[in-house]
């Protein structure tokens, strides 16, 4: 079984251009064959009326028709005109009737053993009264000939025939159709070992810069992703397979870099509440306490694993969404109800911190979703405006109708987002101020998961801030249809 590609083409450009030669060799065989018998006739018809013009010469000279005399002449005549030619010829004296055979007056001392079917050709003719080519397939001697049959004056028929078999006979007229055969079958092998060498190279180039391709493709693995195929210069397929595979290798190169930092974040943003648990554990252990110190100690340990708890679910939550894991439903979800629940489930927190929360204008909208990931993604903006903003300051919350979208907002009087840190602000894991980030308890992820449920639910999220005046964060989503 042939596995390669290039093998596979080879054989399908061979057969290709043989089946084609073949094909070619049988038009065109056909053609000449046409041609050959046109001007086999034609040498017929002139043969026969050379034939008709000199026989009053052997009429004149003789006894009769059924004299030897007559005999000798009319093979004279054809040794005459056709002195190279083993021609055959007959002249018949037309019957009486169209089922009587006719009676040969003379005939061409070559052939005077044959016998030829000659009723059907004196019916045609007398029939038609007009001079009847065909080919003689049932020849006595066992070879084709090319019979012509015209009608003389007074009731007299010539027939006049050559040769356009194979037979070793030195005949001019006789078609060269047998010699084009012997030319097929020495041509062929040698068309087909050509064929078969340059099928063979030029697959070879063709395929050349794919098994390149290959070779490189085979040397690139996740330690050298930023390796890359050098493009063909080429604009076609090859070429374009190369771009393409470059693409993938860049994609490819951005994921696992991607996967590395996140990684590498992830161990970070462990590290530290696990070095907590243990330094606290080891202080606890190291000499006999009170009962409320351990509990206080033990509040401690709790409020540090309960930290740990929600880092770890946020990172599931967000590799569900990545994984497609987490069916997000369709069902019919009131964008300013969910908005109203948020305000009030969040509004003791904001309390503690002594900030306003108010709302600004609420325009009925219903929106096509899931309803607990959209409270996610509401709660997550609302609890990271309230932990960025100081005391004092005010947030507000907004929905908005458009014929097409369902836009929601909310504003803050924080401390804002530096313009250089605006870019990566939805980035896992990262802060823009490290520290206050972990004095605050937050895991870094929580922008994060809110694209990507925006994202889930076909929409879009910007965010608009300035350094020591707020941030206002927009989400877009389709309305219901």
């Amino acid at each position: 079984m042939i596995t390669s590609i290039r093998r596979k083409f080879t054989l399908w450009y061979i057969g290709s251009f043989m089946a084609l030669i073949v094909l070619s060799f049988a038009v065109s065989d056909a053609i000449f064959h046409m041609f050959s018998l046109r001007e086999i006739d034609h040498a017929l018809l002139n043969g026969a009326r050379k034939v008709e013009e000199a026989l009053p010469q052997c009429i004149s000279m003789t006894e009769g028709y059924e004299s030897t005399a007559f005999q000798d002449c009319f093979d004279h005549i054809l040794r005459t005109l056709f002195p190279a030619d083993v021609v055959y010829a007959q002249l018949l004296r037309t019957p009486a009737s169209l089922n009587a055979a006719p009676t040969v007056l003379a005939t061409s001392y070559a052939w005077q053993q044959a016998a030829l079917a000659t009723v059907p050709n004196i019916q045609k003719t007398v029939l038609n009264i007009q001079t009847h080519v065909e080919t003689c397939e049932d020849f006595t001697l066992g070879f084709k000939l090319r019979l012509l049959t015209m009608p003389l004056a007074s009731s007299f028929m010539l027939q006049f025939g050559i040769i356009i078999g194979e037979r070793d006979y030195n005949v001019s007229l006789r078609s060269p159709l047998s010699e084009r055969s012997h030319i097929f079958v020495i041509v062929f092998p040698l068309m087909f070992i050509i064929a078969s060498v340059l099928g063979a190279i030029f697959m070879k180039r063709a395929f050349a810069p794919i098994h390149q391709l290959v070779t490189l493709a085979r040397q690139i693995s996740a330690e050298n992703l930023s390796q890359r195929i050098p493009l063909v210069r080429s604009n076609d397929e090859i070429g374009e397979l190369a771009e393409t595979f470059n693409e993938m290798i860049a994609r490819l190169e951005a994921s696992f870099q991607q996967i590395q930092q996140f990684s590498s974040d992830v161990a970070h943003e462990l590290k530290t509440p696990l070095t907590v648990l243990k330094g606290e554990i080891e202080v606890a252990l190291r000499k006999a306490r009170s009962a409320e110190e351990y509990r206080e100690m033990l509040a401690d340990l709790l409020e540090t694993a309960e930290e740990l708890g929600k880092m770890v679910e946020d990172l599931l939550l967000l590799a569900r969404i990545d994984a497609r894991r987490i069916p997000v439903t369709s069902e019919s979800v009131a964008l300013d109800e969910l908005t109203l629940e948020t305000y009030e489930s969040l509004l003791v927190f904001a309390e503690q911190h002594q900030i306003t929360l108010n709302l600004r204008e609420i325009e009925p909208i219903t929106i096509s979703g899931d309803a607990g990931l959209l409270k996610r993604a509401l709660s997550n903006l609302l609890a990271n405006a309230i932990t960025y903003t100081p005391e004092g300051g005010s947030i507000e919350l907004g929905v908005q109708a458009t014929p097409q979208n369902a836009i929601f907002t909310i504003s803050d009087t924080g401390i804002g987002i530096p313009a250089d840190a605006l870019p990566r602000i939805f980035d896992r894991f990262y802060r823009v101020d490290q520290s206050r980030s972990h004095n605050t308890g937050g895991t870094g992820l929580g922008l994060a998961i809110v694209q990507q449920i925006v994202m889930a639910h076909h929409g879009i999220i910007d965010v608009r801030s300035a350094i020591g005046k707020g941030t206002t964060f927009r989400m877009e989503l389709p309305r219901q249809t």
